[in-house]
């Protein structure tokens, strides 16, 4: 069997365990498809499809193996070693290892302070150590970045943040004005 064949086939047995929902079962086989794999960016792309389905089925320990294992590929991609980082950082906060979070979020904004989910994630971990202002302005900054409509969970975590937490509200020049900015599209409820 040729080596694209035997990556084929694999492929589709992934895709199979995927489908049937029962995503642990394809591990044995990413694991032989990642150790075969001579791309290391390919590689690392396979870490984080599978990082993802484990995070959907909440399993976030195997999630930050898959996640560690394509970081030690070292890719070069931005964009792969992006979501590597940015989705290191997400479930090692779902596991409560906030600071630890930390470095992979902030990593992830080195490489792209464009976009939105990475400022997100800083703000849950910021959260998560108690240093409530500095999780504010970056839920803040992930508002900017991304359009409420396309994905609101910044400014959800905001107004959460808020309610929990008003004397935030005091510790942030202009944060009056950038809720005011988006009152139309937050829930109906009363900050001030």
């Amino acid at each position: 069997m040729q080596s694209g064949d035997s990556e084929s086939s694999l492929l589709e047995l992934i895709d199979f365990y995927k489908q049937a929902d029962v995503p642990e079962k394809a591990v044995p086989y990413l694991i032989k498809l990642f150790s075969n794999a001579e791309d290391v960016e390919k590689a690392a792309y396979f870490c984080i499809g599978m990082g993802a389905e484990m995070e959907y089925h909440e399993e976030y320990e195997q999630a930050i193996w898959f996640y560690s294992c394509g970081l030690s590929r070292q890719p070069q991609t931005t964009d792969i070693l992006y979501f590597l980082n940015n989705n290191m950082g997400y479930s090692l906060i779902m596991i409560g290892r906030h600071t630890e979070a930390e470095g992979y979020c902030e990593k992830a904004i080195y490489l792209n302070p464009n976009r939105h989910n990475a400022f997100k994630n800083l703000g849950l971990s910021l959260q998560g150590q108690g240093r409530y202002a500095e999780a504010a302005e970056n839920f803040m900054q992930a508002v900017r970045n991304c359009s409420v409509a396309f994905d609101p969970r910044a400014l959800n975590h905001l107004e959460d943040l808020l309610l929990n937490h008003p004397e935030v509200m005091s510790e942030i020049d202009g944060i009056k004005e950038f809720l005011s900015e988006y009152e139309p599209k937050r829930k109906d409820r009363k900050l001030h």
